[in-house]
């Protein structure tokens, strides 16, 4: 399982997607007896209901979209940093003030 942590983006998406795939297993480990002993963790409280799973369902492709788009925003900056840093020769100088403002 992908754990959620709120330093780090988008990590609810990541368990959210996580968790649809796996979610007859999930199912069945919190509603096994080893779980739901007193004493024990007693996973069948966390147990999701039918409505539940349908929303994260409904909610997981909002959340992915934002993941993807800040993904894509990601690369394209390091790939416009190092075009600007490695590619650029004193011959092609002219492209440096339009990749420069770019990354500003």
């Amino acid at each position: 399982m992908v754990r959620d942590v709120a330093t780090r983006w988008n990590s609810t998406s990541e368990l959210l997607e996580r968790a649809l795939l796996l979610r007859k297993a999930l199912n069945v480990l919190v509603g096994l007896e080893q779980h739901n002993k007193p004493r024990t963790a007693r996973l069948q409280r966390f147990k999701l209901s039918g409505p539940e799973w349908e929303l994260l369902e409904q909610l997981w492709p909002l959340l992915n979209v934002y993941l993807c788009c800040l993904i894509g925003l990601l690369y394209a900056d390091v790939f416009v940093h190092l075009l600007s840093r490695h590619f650029l020769t004193p011959r092609n100088s002219c492209l440096r003030p339009t990749l420069h403002s770019y990354i500003k």
